[in-house]
């Protein structure tokens, strides 16, 4: 029995071939031979058979014709077993013929298959070129997508770059306005704190009102009275001219200081109470006088004044209710706590602005001033 037989050779062969389309024309070649060279062995085969036989016909003829005298026994069986095995060299050949028929038309089955699948591989590739082709257009349309993608993130970062700066403005102006709301609160809670004084004020400065024009029809009927007495006085003393009274300093009017020191509304009423009010400085002169009569010392002033809730704006009132024509304050009008204060002048200093404002409360000398009066 062959070993390397073309059957054991192809069934090696499709152990070691790999995919069809990658050695296919390698198998197309070994079937080639092996075919090619059964023909050959077979021709061999035939020709050494036809040639032993055409020799042993020879034989014997000649055996025939001489009787056989020539050829043993020993000879002619050699004849037999030479045959014998001839005779199972071609059947084995031609089992072996057989099969590289059958291999042969497995081969063309096969080859067949294999070109079908190389048609389909062919498809396949066409497929794959044009599947390729789409791929590289849409890796194109990506590219410019993923550009245009990349500049509209460069776009967002730069937009959110910029929210965040607003959004740390706005915190900080959040942030400056609740301060401010916090300041509105505490101005609101101060004016309407100042609104229930002004409620208090005002309900007391009408029942001020009220004694006041109770208290000025008192004086003007008393007014009244002492001008028929002065009205009879002058007529008595019409000659005489006018002076101050004893303890009074006489300039173009006349003034009197105090000798101890009290509240501002107790030195108003001291000198209404001697027909004259708190001394009102009218020019620069008369405050020369006036800080001359006052000694070393601080005095108060016929002037008063009183912060407007709704114009924060400092009214002044002088105690005779004339308009206010000279000032000489320290430093303009003071800023001070509260909404009502007094004015006093400070005689001592050799300054210009010797007014201030102070509660009336306080405590200091005054001087009166009245008119020139008839003996």
């Amino acid at each position: 029995m062959y070993v390397n037989s073309p059957a054991n050779r192809r069934t090696n062969g499709e152990q070691q071939r790999g995919p069809p389309h990658a050695g296919g024309s390698k198998t197309y070649v070994l079937v080639a031979v092996s075919f090619v060279l059964l023909c050959i062995v077979q021709s061999a085969l035939n020709i050494s058979y036809w040639l032993r036989a055409a020799e042993w016909s020879a034989q014997c003829n000649n055996a025939t014709t001489s009787n056989f005298t020539n050829m043993s026994a020993g000879d002619i069986e050699a004849l037999l077993l030479e045959k014998d095995r001839l005779v199972q060299e071609k059947d084995q050949l031609l089992l072996q013929r057989d099969q590289l028929s059958k291999e042969k038309m497995e081969l063309i089955r096969e080859k067949e298959r294999v070109i079908r699948e190389r048609d389909n591989l062919a498809k396949e590739k066409h497929q794959l070129l044009l599947e390729k082709d789409r791929l590289v257009q849409e890796k194109d349309q990506l590219l410019l997508e993923r550009d245009q993608l990349s500049k509209e993130n460069m776009e967002l970062i730069r937009e959110k770059e910029r929210v965040i700066r607003e959004r740390d403005n706005l915190a900080k102006e959040k942030h400056q306005l609740l301060l401010e709301k916090d300041r509105l609160v505490q101005e609101k809670d101060q004016l309407l704190l100042q609104r229930d004084q002004l409620s208090k004020e005002k309900m007391q400065l009408a029942r001020e009102k009220e004694r006041v024009i109770t208290n000025l029809v008192k004086k003007n009927t008393m007014l009244g009275q002492k001008v028929t007495e002065l009205q009879n006085q002058i007529k008595i003393s019409e000659q005489a001219p006018p002076c101050c009274p004893q303890g009074w300093q006489q300039q173009s009017t006349c003034y009197q200081l105090s000798s101890s020191k009290n509240t501002w509304e107790y030195a108003r009423q001291d000198c209404a109470s001697k027909g004259s009010h708190l001394v009102i400085l009218n020019d620069e002169a008369e405050e020369k006088v006036v800080r001359g009569f006052g000694g070393d010392g601080t005095i108060w002033m016929g002037l008063s004044g009183r912060r407007n809730g709704y114009t924060n704006n400092w009214e002044m009132t002088l105690v005779d209710s004339s308009p206010l024509r000279y000032t000489n304050w320290e430093d303009n009008i003071p800023e001070v706590a509260r909404n009502y204060y007094c004015a006093t002048v400070y005689c001592g200093s050799r300054c210009c602005n010797t007014w201030s404002l102070g509660s009336c409360r306080e405590r200091h000398y005054w001087m009166c001033e009245m008119q020139l009066r008839l003996p």
